[in-house]
């Protein structure tokens, strides 16, 4: 994590520190709006309107009810980092409330620069750039229930999951060719432009797994020297992935369950065998799980067989099948695609403005949004009640026994 942190800070510093003749030319611009990536290791781009004093929209992948002031609800709404669904037992819960209390209260973003917090406070006072990210006139999310979870809304939020999907383009004459030398079942397998390449170990089970299977392999992968590539296995460094998800012969999608894909692959719908390798995919692969949509496989821990016995269990199971094509078919029955629900909201911000759709929620500090000052209030009373009753009992009780041993004494 001290790595992606680095990372982050050396980032922060290049766009609004060094990057100084662009920023000027922002300045001069007319900009009304700024559409800004919403993903929390990167918030300081939320710098970038900040300086320029306009409004912006958000755009995330990632669910944060502290900076979208929606209601706090972890016992039904799983964290984006933990691997649960909304199903949740005892201990899931703990374990997803403690992390909903550790983001808020510590924080998982990295700190920006004191330098750069000095100077662009001559553009308004902010203590963090969480702060300013509170104020985006409009999220969109890029998720969607028939995929993801149900959980709770405020106007100012639009879920457009699968930006990305849209039907098929025309192949190329490669693939075309490919298709029709197969002439059967195909698998197509992607882990992402940022995955391209594994370690030697990972990548040799990979193939022996493909190369146990029946059906064609389509493997998006580089560093392909020195490996044994299978008579059934198509390796490219790069694929239309939509494109060939279209394709009736793609029968299983092996995906490392980047949110675009997971969204391509029920657009099209196509079974997937969930194989996540950090941050948020592992809550994807999750989801896939529970909704019947595929089979998760431990990346780092499977055996060729695991793999082999995966894929075969989808491409002959018709329930996986059945329940991502009924998901593709919710999916597409909307009046508006996910781009257009995203063009909607920003031209509706543009020309009204986005004050009447935001929630005071999001200004609140911890305390009040959680209700501690009411709840710690009904507590003092309940106690000072209770000690006053307490009290009163004793007083009633002496002043009884009082009474009774004074009318004993006069008896005898």
């Amino acid at each position: 994590m001290s790595d992606i942190n680095d990372k982050v800070k050396a980032s922060a510093t290049t766009l609004l520190i060094e990057n100084e003749a662009s920023l000027a030319e922002l300045d001069e611009a007319d900009i009304d709006i700024a559409v800004v990536d919403g993903t929390f290791m990167t918030d300081f781009k939320y710098l970038v309107p900040h300086r320029l004093g306009v409004p912006f929209v958000s755009v995330s992948d990632f669910f944060d009810p502290w900076h979208t002031g929606v209601p706090w609800l972890p016992s039904f709404t799983p964290y984006w980092l933990l691997p649960y669904s909304h199903e949740m037992n005892f201990l899931e819960r703990m374990k997803n409330t403690a992390l909903y209390f550790y983001v808020r209260l510590v924080g998982i973003s990295p700190k920006v620069s004191p330098e750069i917090v000095a100077k662009y406070s001559e553009f308004g006072s902010f203590s963090s750039p969480g702060e300013i990210s509170a104020k985006s006139k409009l999220w969109i999310l890029t998720s969607d229930p028939v995929l993801d979870y149900p959980k709770p809304m405020m106007p100012n939020m639009i879920e457009a999951g699968g930006i990305s999907t849209k039907p098929a383009k025309p192949l190329d004459p490669m693939w075309t060719e490919m298709f029709q030398r197969s002439a059967g079942d195909i698998v197509l397998v992607s882990f992402g432009s940022v995955v391209s390449s594994f370690p030697e170990e990972t990548a040799t089970k990979l193939l022996t797994a493909f190369g146990q299977l029946k059906q064609t392999v389509i493997f998006r992968f580089k560093n392909k020297d020195e490996l044994t590539i299978p008579a059934n296995v198509v390796i490219s460094d790069w694929l239309p992935q939509n494109d060939l998800l279209a394709n009736p012969n793609i029968k299983v999608f092996v995906t490392h369950c980047g949110n675009s894909g997971q969204f391509e692959a029920v657009y099209h719908g196509v079974p997937m065998i969930a194989m996540p390798i950090f941050g948020d995919q592992f809550y994807n692969a999750q989801r896939v799980h529970y909704r019947g949509y595929g089979i998760f496989v431990d990346t780092f821990n499977f055996q060729p067989d695991d793999l082999v016995s995966a894929i075969n269990r989808v491409s002959h199971d018709p329930s996986y099948k059945q329940k991502i094509v009924k998901a593709s078919e919710i999916f597409r029955d909307r009046p508006e695609t996910p781009v257009q629900r995203a063009v909607s909201g920003i031209e509706h911000i543009l020309k009204h403005g986005g004050d009447h759709l935001q929630s005071h929620s999001s200004k609140m500090p911890l305390h009040q949004f959680l209700l501690l000052d009411v709840l710690a209030a009904a507590l003092l009373c309940f106690v000072v009640g209770a000690l006053v009753s307490c009290r009163i009992i004793k007083c009633a009780f002496g002043v009884f026994f009082s009474r009774l041993d004074h009318n004993k004494s006069k008896t005898q």
